[in-house]
């Protein structure tokens, strides 16, 4: 090897304006359904030809090109200096082993985390700082920052360490893991190269080297020649790869592209990506449906798009067929699906309830790359329209920067590609995505509104699926009930990432449990987790009066639990009402408790009737029989490990409503009315 000098059209919606019925689609993918978009075609000989030299890779204004920096919006460049001045003077820690000793013991992630995300950060700020400024000011302190992330041990989060090591061991130096935190370490030390190279060997031609010779080490040689789970290439692997993988390809994809002269470990290095993203794209639900929620639509889809541009960067646009596929444009286009006004989200899985809206540029390029006006309006809305919690702070000036500040040195390539076309997003016309109907059938998620285009009465969101999702909560016949843009019945979605979320105590955590979500708890069982929990007998309408999906639920359930049948319907009544429906057949009796979820109060207001008071005074009843069903409200006291992210993204505030039948039989049915308490009801 040389040393190192040598993000549809509407179309493509599924907007159901006629009755529309699927049944029986199960929540997996439905078999490949496209085959090797990126691989095909192309061979190691053939990259060779196409892409371009190291030193030819341009893809944005350097350092001497003071005019394009210096044309950057005035309010944010004032702001990245102020940031940077605080940054000069930084101590650059070292990170101790015991903070990985203290994952191992306690596991909690933020302690490791949060150090390792400052340096990063910090070092991002003064490259920026410096572009902008240019005057060497932050030259020094950039050296710094390199040569003390260069000096860690490891760049692998604790969290990821036993997806290579055995579990608990301290990591190993000499066989370095691509995680996803090593590969944007990586990333960002790449862009220090690119922009700063002729720059920092002017202090010392050392520092580039060692910038070459640590992503070389940890990152482009051990992805190039040792097969990573999140690549896909295992045979005896049969669920299919998440995030991890267009997330990772991308930055080694950077990185190599900066970094790497050699013209023949280019072409290998891209063609092994090709193969790797084809091992992403090739099962993935036709629907385009993130079934990981829609906070990972962004290291998804989002992060396969930055894969595109990257190719398209380095080989002169002969990637740009890909955005012709109808795979490429539904993954895109789910963004805007699962959006369900006021910047909330259909979050189920690990999602939060809103929408980032650091996603804005993202979201707007890959609608211009899809020619789909709806992606290009949402992106220029969540620049533009979305607040921020800073009284001083200007939304027009690049609030989206300001909201990825934190993070920022993670996602480079996206606020580089941001910052240049800034003036073209913000001058778009912007518009919050609120489709009225949409329905992927492979991962079996349906939203629905009153009116096309408004927060105006009740929206919902439902699901069926399987619980063997990326992901997974245990959430099969799960719904989320909107009244006038606020979320009255939950889905509580993620909260704070510790040791238990993603390992053999995940379903421990109340989060995740199909208790805590909108489902039935049944003879004392909840739903299990796996791929052959799943619903059955799926079928999905709309029509100008009505949305509603129907399901059988009681595949989710395990086979002590006794349940032969569970059929729920959920429906939305436009401009009216939200109806749920079961309908159920049991092998025995036990116990029947209907679980729903809400961070509203919730009082008692006559016989078969609760009043749930919003947060903005609104008030929503719901109706049930009271002839079989008793109520018991019960407070969250949200004291777990994982619960500050709770309260981060709800509020302090958690309610979980049982309607437990009295006197359970074995067949039954039950009907819940969620209606808006007029004036001339109350």
């Amino acid at each position: 090897m040389n040393n190192h000098s040598t993000q549809l059209s509407l179309k493509l919606l599924y907007i159901i304006m006629a009755a529309f019925l699927i049944a029986g689609c199960g929540g997996d993918a439905s078999g490949p359904q496209q085959q090797d978009l990126f691989s095909g075609g192309r061979s190691v000989e053939t990259l060779m030809d196409d892409l371009v030299p190291k030193e030819d890779f341009r893809p944005f204004p350097g350092y001497e090109d003071r005019q394009a920096w210096q044309s950057l919006p005035v309010d944010f460049s004032r702001q990245i200096i102020d940031a940077a001045e605080a940054a000069l003077g930084y101590s650059w820690p070292n990170i101790p082993v015991n903070l990985i000793f203290e994952f191992f013991e306690t596991g909690a992630r933020t302690p490791y985390e949060a150090l390792a995300y400052e340096k990063r950060n910090n070092l991002w700020t003064l490259l920026i700082a410096e572009m902008i400024e240019g005057e060497g000011r932050f030259l020094r302190e950039i050296v710094n920052g390199v040569w003390s992330i260069c000096e860690e041990s490891t760049w692998v989060l604790p969290a990821h360490l036993n997806q290579w090591y055995e579990e608990g061991q301290l990591p190993d130096i000499e066989n370095p893991y691509l995680d996803t935190i090593a590969g944007e370490t990586a990333s960002l030390l790449s862009w220090v190269y690119y922009f700063l190279g002729d720059e920092l060997d002017s202090i010392s031609p050392v520092v580039s080297k060692r910038i070459y010779d640590e992503v070389n080490r940890r990152v482009l040689t051990p992805a190039l020649e040792r097969d990573h789970w999140w690549m896909g290439f295992d045979p005896e692997r049969t669920r299919r790869v998440n995030n991890w993988n267009p997330w990772n390809n991308s930055n080694w994809l950077t990185a190599l592209l900066i970094l790497e002269g050699d013209s023949e470990l280019r072409a290998r290095s891209v063609y092994r990506i090709t193969k790797a993203l084809d091992r992403f794209t090739n099962p993935y639900p036709a629907d385009g449906g993130c079934d990981e929620g829609p906070a990972y639509w962004g290291v998804a889809a989002g992060s396969l798009f930055d894969n595109i541009e990257l190719l398209n960067a380095a080989t002169g646009g002969s990637f740009e067929s890909v955005f012709e596929k109808e795979l490429i444009r539904n993954m895109g286009t789910y963004v805007y699906k699962v959006h369900m006004g006021n910047d909330y989200v259909a979050n189920f899985a690990d999602s939060g309830p809103q929408v980032n809206p650091v996603i804005g540029g993202l979201v707007y390029r890959y609608g211009k790359a899809l020619g789909n006006e709806t992606m290009k309006a949402m992106g220029s809305y969540l620049y533009t329209d979305v607040p921020v919690d800073d009284e001083d702070f200007n939304i027009h000036d690049f609030n989206h920067l300001r909201e990825i500040l934190p993070i920022a040195s993670r996602r480079n390539w996206r606020v580089l590609s941001d910052l240049f076309a800034f003036d073209e997003i913000v001058s778009h016309p912007s518009r919050e995505p609120m489709v009225l109907d949409a329905w992927l059938p492979v991962i079996e998620v349906m939203t629905a509104r009153s009116v096309e285009g408004s927060v105006e009465s009740f929206a919902i969101a439902a699901k069926g699926g399987h619980n063997d999702e990326s992901h997974n909560h245990n959430d099969i016949g799960n719904f989320i009930v909107y009244y006038q843009g606020e979320p009255i019945l939950i889905d509580v979605g993620l909260g704070t990432y510790t040791r238990r979320t993603f390992g053999a105590d995940r379903y421990t955590v109340w989060l995740n449990r199909s208790d805590y979500h909108n489902v039935p708890t049944i003879n004392g069982f909840e739903q299990r987790p796996g791929p052959d929990y799943r619903s059955r007998e799926v079928a999905y309408h709309a029509d100008a009066e009505v949305a509603k999906l129907s399901l059988d639920i009681a595949g989710a359930y395990p086979e002590a639990a006794g349940v032969e049948s569970w059929s729920r319907s959920i429906q939305l009544v436009r401009g009216s009402e939200v109806l749920i429906e079961d309908n159920y057949s049991l092998q025995n009796t036990g116990s029947i408790k209907l679980n729903l979820m809400t961070v509203h109060a919730v009082e008692p207001a006559g016989e078969g009737v609760l009043n749930i008071k919003t947060r903005k005074g609104r008030r929503i009843q719901l109706d049930f029989d009271p002839t079989n069903l008793e109520v018991e409200i019960e407070r969250l006291a949200l004291d777990g490990p994982e619960d500050p992210g709770v309260v981060d993204r709800w509020g302090d505030r958690m309610y979980r409503i049982r309607l437990i039948d009295r006197n359970p039989d074995t067949e039954g049915r039950y009907s819940l009315c969620i209606t808006d308490l007029a004036p001339t009801r109350r």
